[in-house]
């Protein structure tokens, strides 16, 4: 089991954790432990996952105009849910669906408003 404070992997026989010596208690639920892909690829944490794929596809042009966004709620929630998950994964990925979605919607809805003021201009 992982510790709460920490985040430290543990026996599930102790009873403190071996970094820090916090009190474990069994998450109910939580019987089936992280793996390595289970960290790598975070399905216990949907909104970290699915912000990492949107920020990372919100790169292509025109398509940051809604992904971009997409990307910067769903990073939010998935920091949010983060705590609750077994391990707290998907921290990194909610973190780069967050940048990447604040970076692409500055720079697509930056470039939609200058090609408007620019047309705009020479009417």
């Amino acid at each position: 089991m992982f510790c709460p404070s920490c985040g430290a992997l543990n026996d599930d026989a102790r009873g403190v954790c071996v970094m820090c010596d916090a009190a474990l208690t069994p998450v109910p639920g939580a019987e089936e432990e992280v793996g390595v892909v289970g960290r790598m690829i975070p399905t216990a944490n949907p909104a970290a996952l699915t912000a990492y794929y949107a920020g990372i596809f919100s790169v292509v042009p025109f398509l940051g105009l809604l992904l971009g966004p997409l990307a910067l709620v769903l990073g939010i929630k998935g920091l949010k849910a983060a705590p609750a998950v077994p391990g707290q994964v998907g921290r990194v990925h909610a973190r780069i669906g967050l940048v990447l979605g604040i970076l692409t919607s500055l720079v697509n809805w930056g470039v939609v408003v200058m090609t408007c003021s620019l047309g705009t201009r020479r009417t």
